[in-house]
């Protein structure tokens, strides 16, 4: 069966996009997400070429954004409906313990699940850290995955592969978060994408429903094309492996100047930049060939996200100033100077003067703004951002 896409993925974005206020980080990797869906671990980058492991494309996404702004359930929303139209792909419960989602993976005829809790506090208050251990071993795609249950015993999954993507606010993640989720495995397994404003604001649309129902058509039979697809991944070329080779030589210094809560993102970034180059390459054909270009596409895509992913990370286990912190250094650099009174104007309902004393202070003396004491000689202070300053 041919192929009706000429690349998936932007048929997805073209499909979405322009009817969604949505950032498009995350509609694209709600689309991400869903290929991932389809080629479950029919297709690999296998251990002859990683030297003791395979690598399996499917992902973990947390959408981060505070309530009613980036769309994040709608944009959930969006992967679902296409995933729904393929018989292949089984979609699970969003509110379950850890035991009966390995039941239910012990059910699937391969073993695969696709999890897409559009909150993700009704689907991790359930078992709560239990699951985060659960989803954390069952990311590593393991030959067979054994756990206790109290109704059934042993229970054993072989061939385990879950997809997640779910959705959430700054807040529970400062609330409900353990700290060590956030320093242990599951969150470098996890792309948590941070937005605070939709893409655009816009109420009303002109759709043209005859070209969505086409455009949907034509997303739902690629995909299930898509679940076909069986084998092992290769490089175009030498020269491709040695620049990703190259690159990933250099990935211990970025890691470890990472700032708090990414550290274990950045040490396993070559598991996320591989996991992308499959999917980026089955978005367009079934090769199964990994290009320069794919690897130049996924490292973009992911340079797109880490800015902001400690805005998401740094919530968790943190005093209730974390978040207010980061937003009023975000304010503070959107303009070259910010007079005292104009940040007060700003916050003063979610802080008060003693609180946005205590965060502006913390912003001076972690070097991420200076205080101006007598600003263009009204003897009122002001603020500035310092470049290439980092929290």
């Amino acid at each position: 069966m041919a192929r009706v896409c000429d690349d998936w993925i932007q048929t997805y974005l073209d499909w979405t996009l322009p009817r969604s206020e949505s950032p498009e980080t995350m509609i694209l990797w709600s689309g991400l997400l869903a290929i991932a869906s389809a080629l479950k671990r029919k297709v690999k980058i296998p251990a002859k070429i990683m030297g003791g492991y395979d690598i399996y494309p499917n992902i973990y996404v947390i959408f981060v954004a505070p309530p009613g702004v980036a769309r994040k359930s709608t944009t959930v929303g969006r992967s679902e409906v296409l995933l729904r139209e393929v018989d292949d792909i089984r979609l699970a419960s969003t509110a379950v313990s850890a035991s009966k989602l390995v039941s239910d993976l012990a059910d699937t005829l391969d073993g695969s699940l696709t999890i897409l809790p559009s909150e993700l506090g009704t689907f991790m208050n359930v078992s709560n850290e239990e699951m985060y251990d659960l989803l954390t071993d069952l990311f590593d795609n393991k030959t067979a995955y054994t756990y206790s249950t109290r109704m059934h015993g042993l229970e054993t999954v072989k061939e385990p592969c879950v997809n997640f993507l779910a959705a959430t606010t700054p807040r529970w993640v400062e609330q409900q978060m353990p700290l060590h989720v956030i320093g242990g495995g599951f969150a470098s397994r996890v792309i948590f994408i941070f937005e605070d404003a939709p893409r655009q604001r816009q109420l009303y649309y002109d759709i043209d429903e005859k070209q969505v129902k086409m455009m949907k058509e034509a997303l739902t039979a690629d995909l299930k094309h898509i679940a076909e697809i069986t084998g092992t991944f290769r490089h175009e070329s030498k020269k491709t492996r040695g620049l990703i080779e190259d690159w990933y030589q250099g990935l211990d210094v970025i890691a470890a100047a990472a700032g708090p809560g990414v550290e274990g993102y950045f040490n396993r970034k070559h598991i996320h930049v591989h996991k992308l180059m499959m999917l980026l390459s089955v978005a367009e054909s079934d090769k199964l060939v990994l290009t320069k270009a794919h690897f130049e596409k996924a490292l973009v895509i992911l340079d797109a996200i880490e800015a902001k992913m400690p805005h998401a990370l740094v919530y968790a286990g943190q005093n209730p100033l974390a978040e207010m912190t980061w937003k009023v250094w975000d304010y503070v650099k959107s303009g070259n100077v910010l007079t005292e009174k104009a940040i007060i104007r700003r916050f003063h309902v979610d802080l008060g003067s003693d609180g946005l004393s205590e965060v502006l202070g913390t912003l001076v003396r972690t070097g991420a703004i200076e205080r101006i004491p007598n600003y263009n000689d009204t003897k009122k202070p002001a603020y500035r951002a310092i470049a290439g300053a980092s929290l």
